[in-house]
């Protein structure tokens, strides 16, 4: 049921809703909130929960339920406490971040004068990661973190993801991954116990990951189930995967499953919505979003512009075969060199 003053809608593994409330005022005079406010458009998978904030007046004054990182996107100027009685002059800029730990206190009056993306780590989320990464537990310092462009090309793929309507749960999983190693490695007393990250998948490894997405297309895969299959973190699959096969694992499933749809508009006469859940995608519209982003055109023109013609079934991406020659040739070669 949608509540009052919130739009709701879901696909694949995420969830969203749409706060309406312009007040984005919590009151400094008395203790802090132990919940997030809801506020702006949230995006929640298993793993995550994702807040973005249009540019507004905002005062904060909460004890953080979840591991927060946020970042702006233009310039934020005010007066901000983290973990603090002292408020102090503050001042955001794109391509750094904000860390609030969980069960530490932020307090902050800001004018943004642009939108901001706040990331909450649940604790699965956390929990696997730092078992995978660390051999102790993870010891954030609550603070702020200088920007750089790697932060910035972090941000802005969360945004992009956020607003294009383009993504899902895996991919945005991907990126909290991103962003949280990000923030580990320049703020945090844990960043020289930092694991080495693997350079490459081993063929054997790569088959069954591969094989899995192939025999899964149309389950609401996530990042983490891929990584368990061959025993990995999140964080170091990603890495690895990349790092074997020029792309990241969820542009790699993205493709695959635009590729059997492909191949069902070619040899079917299945609906739209059909094709949609078939190859994995939540709805028509973000399967549309992505066909013709990759694609350039829109699953119902691509169906009507082959009809009556006789086509191979056009895989746009690499056949499964023909990549995984590629991505063993790949590892030989990263052998050879080091």
């Amino acid at each position: 049921m949608v509540q009052a003053g919130r739009d709701n809608r879901s696909f694949d593994s995420w969830q969203e809703q749409v706060f309406k409330d312009q007040n984005r005022q919590m009151s400094l005079d008395y203790l802090p909130q132990q919940h997030l406010p809801k506020w702006g458009r949230w995006v929640e998978t298993p793993q995550l929960l994702a807040i973005f904030l249009p540019a507004c007046q905002l005062q904060v004054n909460l004890v953080a339920p979840f591991d927060l990182i946020s970042t702006r996107f233009k310039v934020g100027e005010g007066i901000a406490a983290f973990n603090s009685d002292q408020l102090k002059d503050y001042r955001a800029e794109p391509g750094g971040f904000d860390v609030i730990p969980k069960h530490s206190t932020y307090r902050s009056i800001e004018a943004m004068r642009g939108p901001s993306i706040v990331l909450a780590f649940k604790q699965p989320l956390r929990d696997s990661w730092i078992a995978h990464q660390l051999d102790h537990p993870l010891d954030l310092k609550p603070g702020q973190i200088r920007p750089t462009a790697r932060g910035l090309a972090i941000a802005h793929a969360t945004q992009a993801l956020l607003t294009e309507n383009s993504g899902d749960a895996f991919h945005l999983e991907a990126l909290a991954n991103l962003a949280l190693g990000h923030v580990v490695n320049l703020h945090s007393r844990s960043n020289r116990s930092l694991r080495k990250l693997p350079d490459y998948l081993t063929p054997e490894k790569l088959n069954t990951v591969l094989s899995y997405i192939q025999d899964h297309l149309g389950d609401q895969l996530c990042l983490e189930q891929l990584a368990s299959t061959i025993g990995l973190s999140t964080h170091y699959f990603a890495h690895a995967f990349k790092a074997t096969t020029g792309i990241p694992p969820f542009q790699y499933l993205l493709r695959c499953r635009v590729a059997y749809a492909q191949s069902l508009l070619i040899n079917t006469d299945l609906s739209l919505v059909k094709i949609a859940y078939d190859s994995g995608f939540g709805s028509q519209s973000h399967m549309t979003a992505v066909f013709s982003r990759i694609l350039q055109i829109t699953p119902l023109n691509y169906r009507q512009t082959i009809a009556n013609k006789v086509y191979p079934i056009p895989l746009q991406f690499v056949e499964f075969s023909k990549f995984l020659a590629f991505a063993k040739r790949r590892i030989s070669y990263n052998i050879c060199m080091t």
